[in-house]
């Protein structure tokens, strides 16, 4: 019966349509059920067929209609580079999926060595922290401060190490990009090089007073801020004027060899020399230590113990305790002599009844003399036996 109707239907409007199409108001306007009965009147459809025209437009009257819902016409840029429009029952913009957007590099966190978040100093590490922050290969992934690139020393998806370049001091956006695409851009304040105030506390010689030194032997300065820089120790006496290179650094501690000067007092400093704009130059405070001449010790060794070994057997290249006493005065060095053979060892780890060396790469087995010798004087000898491995 459907299909009779539309055909009655299609048929009319050839037949009677024209006025009708001109007229667009008027046709739109009308609906399914008027236009069926206009049909009718004009005697298109016959009476006899009413009954199944009428059960056809029953299913009509039962069909929900909905007005169809008319959006503004603006568009929106996508970050493809593509436009849309609103579509949809709220008129939302709906945007193609960019995975190149998922996934590029975001910063939540920047920070440098003790300092507040967003904060730098040049020269100094910083830590970048976010996500999809690493590139597939290393020179992929690029960070710039402002114009400047700055130097990748660790990467990693959720955390970047770089270098703060070198830059006047002021703010400057960060970025970090790879093949997965750009940052957003945070804002970093940087510093031109931090100040640090170093400090000294005193001077400390092995089994001496305070801020009593010895010519050729190693003394600790203890205060702060001593592990930064290249920092080094200046020894200001009559007429005479040392600088001296330091030792192992720490932050509340270094070590440095005292020079061969003579007896007496002297003013001992730290100063920090300016390196490529990274830290202020600057001094500490000066302290008044006692240079006292080389001093005479007795030290003494009763043996030499290798680990799981009889004492005095000794191999190339393992580690070595000496036992005696008065090992801990000064700078202590091991000194082998053996047949067309002498060398002197380091020495550490020294404590009044031991002290440990590693065993020099002696080129042939047999017996050798072994002593300790010091600024101060040289100990007695003993015999050990040397077994290559």
């Amino acid at each position: 019966m459907k299909k009779y109707i539309v055909s009655i239907v299609i048929a009319s409007i050839f037949l009677i349509g024209a006025p009708f199409v001109v007229q667009k108001s008027l046709a739109a306007e009308m609906s399914i059920r008027d236009f069926i009965n206009l049909l009718v009147i004009i005697g298109v459809i016959p009476q006899e067929k009413m009954s199944a025209v009428n059960s056809y437009l029953a299913t009509l009257d039962k069909t929900p209609t909905t007005s169809p819902i008319a959006c503004t016409m603006d568009v929106k840029l996508c970050s493809n580079g593509s436009y849309v429009g609103r579509s949809g029952s709220n008129c939302e913009f709906v945007c193609p999926v960019d995975t190149q957007t998922i996934y590029r590099p975001t910063i939540t966190r920047v920070s440098g060595k003790a300092t507040v978040d967003f904060t730098a100093y040049v020269g100094e590490d910083m830590a970048i922290e976010g996500n999809y922050l690493a590139g597939n290969y290393v020179n992929t992934s690029n960070v710039y401060l402002g114009t400047m690139k700055a130097v990748i020393k660790q990467a990693g998806d959720n955390l970047l190490y770089v270098i703060t370049p070198k830059l006047s001091s002021g703010t400057y956006f960060l970025t970090v990009s790879n093949e997965k695409g750009t940052s957003e851009p945070v804002k970093v304040k940087v510093y031109n090089g931090r100040t640090r105030v170093l400090t000294i506390d005193y001077v400390q010689s092995p089994a001496e007073d305070k801020n009593i030194l010895h010519p050729g032997e190693r003394a600790t300065i203890y205060g702060s801020n001593l592990k930064y820089g290249n920092i080094s120790v200046h020894m200001i006496g009559k007429a005479n004027d040392q600088t001296l290179s330091v030792g192992n650094q720490f932050e509340g501690s270094l070590d440095f060899i005292v020079p061969n000067v003579t007896s007496g007092d002297w003013d001992l400093y730290l100063q920090i020399p300016d390196s490529n704009n990274t830290s202020s130059v600057q001094a500490s405070d000066k302290i008044s230590v006692k240079v006292v001449g080389p001093r005479t010790t007795n030290m003494s060794i009763d043996y030499v113990q290798s680990p799981a070994e009889d004492k005095n057997i000794l191999h190339p290249g393992e580690r070595a305790t000496i036992y005696g006493t008065n090992l801990n005065a000064g700078n202590i060095y091991v000194y082998f002599v053996g047949k067309a053979y002498d060398q002197t060892v380091a020495t550490y780890n020294p404590y009044n009844g031991s002290i440990d060396f590693t065993v020099p790469n002696i080129p042939n087995n047999g017996d050798y003399y072994l002593s300790l010798k010091q600024s101060g004087g040289e100990s007695n000898k003993i015999m050990v036996n040397v077994i290559l491995p």
